[in-house]
């Protein structure tokens, strides 16, 4: 996946739209939230003082539609290109319809196609405004904006769709899809193939690509029924706190991603009405009712999603072949709820498949079994070595102490020399001290903290989960347990030797 932004949205001219749609409610336009159908409608006898409260929404609108009525007959107006045309007008003789004078005039006027003239006729007039995105994002911009007044329609587009309607609703390829709201100032939310954007939102908002989907998952196909891609539905960044209004959409999306990831791991699909029946062909037969969206729970949603990561990593179907082969031995639904427990499995069965024979699986585990011993004999050896090490300059250091307290005591040395040389011994086993913490500590740990990595590289037939348990077996962690000790153990010793010196040998002269 690329968060690499291809294109920028400016929301000014949505703010302006929002700011112009509200004050059209405000003076009793009735508007009709749709998502890419906007419209307000009005009925007023005041046609020309309706077209001038339309004026602020410029270039929001993209057409404008008014219907005159009088004794059941109507006088049809409509918008092209910011010029207003008399379009359709009644099949009778304007004298039947108004008394002379000025009425009967502009009636005359009217039925020459005269746009002026028809807006002073007394009549019931009918106006709708169509809102249009199309003057509001630049034409260069490869950008499809679906525009709706306020957040809670684009959401409950979302949460109320099946999970065959969200096919709709989500492009597989393409521009970025961008489903903008005129109210509303929540942060905008990058899903996998289309973004969640409120106007009130920090402008201009970076629009990332669209994802690309993991090479198992383009090359699975959901034989007959369409359900959206699971990497459509996936947000492209990990999302951190409350979403705001978005939350609702956005976890409907991650929980439809789980569903749609079932349908590609079936051996067969197939759609009546809104319920998906899913076919797997293992050890034997078994036929699923795929669960509605909304009863999907966030831990199995996380299940299903990393087992989807693991199955569909790669374009070989051996990954597939070994879930289906698990799945297969469930009874009834229950497999939906179990994921995690799939993937343990088929991550078995993946290896038997993969390998050229079973033995090949048995001779890795013991090699990795063997890698793990040999490279805890060995730390176990370098632990004690520096254990050994350790006594030994404690040892010598006690006896330089002695060598120099008794010379002083016999007055072979005197106060100041002795005194000089027990800060010496202090300040070496200060160095000790600091040597065994920066080098010799890291050096001990250093076949163990690798231990992990080496059996990743050596031992490519185990599952994560083999080499997991080889890692943490129980040898390994006494070991780990041991070298932490000696690690803290030999520094420890050697500035308590020090800090002893420096209190306890000669204290009037250390004052």
């Amino acid at each position: 996946m690329s968060d690499t932004a291809n294109s920028a949205l400016d929301l000014e001219p949505f703010r302006s739209a929002g700011r112009a749609l509200d004050a059209l409610s405000n003076a009793g336009w009735v508007v009709q939230d749709v998502i890419g159908d906007v419209r307000a409608t009005l009925t007023t006898h005041n046609l020309s003082g309706a077209l001038v409260g339309l004026a602020p929404l410029q270039p929001a609108i993209g057409d404008v539609e008014a219907v005159g009525e009088l004794d059941g007959h109507e006088i049809r107006l409509r918008m092209f290109g910011g010029v207003l045309e008399v379009v359709s007008l009644p099949a009778v003789d304007p004298h039947s319809l108004f008394d002379a004078g000025e009425d009967l005039e502009n009636a005359l006027r009217t039925w020459d196609r005269d746009t002026a003239a028809a807006q002073l006729l007394p009549l019931v007039w009918r106006v709708t405004a169509y809102l249009s995105v199309r003057g509001l994002v630049p034409a260069s911009a490869e950008i499809d904006v679906r525009m709706a007044v306020d957040p809670n329609t684009i959401v409950t587009s979302f949460t109320a769709a099946s999970l065959p309607a969200l096919n709709r609703l989500v492009p597989a390829t393409g521009a970025r899809r961008v489903y903008l709201s005129l109210r509303g100032a929540a942060a905008p939310v990058h899903l996998g193939t289309f973004s969640l954007v409120a106007s009130g939102a920090t402008s201009p908002v970076l629009l990332p690509l669209p994802a690309i989907p993991p090479p198992g998952e383009a090359a699975a196909a959901q034989q007959g029924v369409a359900l959206p891609s699971p990497y459509t539905l996936i947000p492209l960044a990990p999302t951190f706190g409350p979403l705001a209004e978005w939350e609702p959409a956005v976890r409907r999306c991650v929980a439809a991603a789980a569903a749609s990831t079932w349908a590609l791991l079936a051996s067969r699909a197939e759609l009546t009405g809104d319920t998906v029946s899913l076919d797997f062909l293992g050890f034997k037969r078994i036929r699923l009712a795929l669960p509605d969206v909304k009863e999907m729970e966030p831990n199995s949603v996380a299940a299903v999603l990393e087992l989807r990561a693991w199955a569909l990593q790669d374009t070989s179907p051996d990954r597939l072949l070994a879930v289906r082969q698990v799945v297969s031995l469930y009874e009834r639904d229950d497999a939906f709820g179990h994921a995690r427990d799939i993937r343990a499995s088929a991550e078995i069965i993946y290896v038997g498949l993969r390998s050229d024979a079973v033995a090949e699986v048995v001779k890795s585990s013991r090699d990795a079994q063997a890698l793990a011993n040999d490279t805890v004999r060995q730390a176990l050896k370098s632990s004690q070595d520096l254990v050994k090490a350790a006594t030994e300059r404690f040892l010598a250091g006690l006896v330089a102490i002695g060598a120099v307290v008794i010379a002083n005591a016999s007055n072979n040395l005197s106060d100041d020399v002795s005194r000089n040389l027990l800060l010496l011994l202090a300040g070496f086993f200060g160095v000790l001290a600091i040597v065994a913490v920066f080098v010799e500590g890291p050096l001990l740990s250093l076949q163990m903290k690798y231990l992990a990595a080496d059996l990743r590289a050596g031992s490519s037939l185990l599952t994560e989960q083999q080499r997991q348990a080889i890692v943490d077996g129980a040898s390994a962690q006494a070991t780990r347990e041991r070298i932490r000790v000696v690690r803290a153990s030999v520094p420890v010793l050697h500035v308590a030797l020090a800090i002893a010196i420096l209190l306890w040998v000669y204290p009037a002269n250390f004052g």
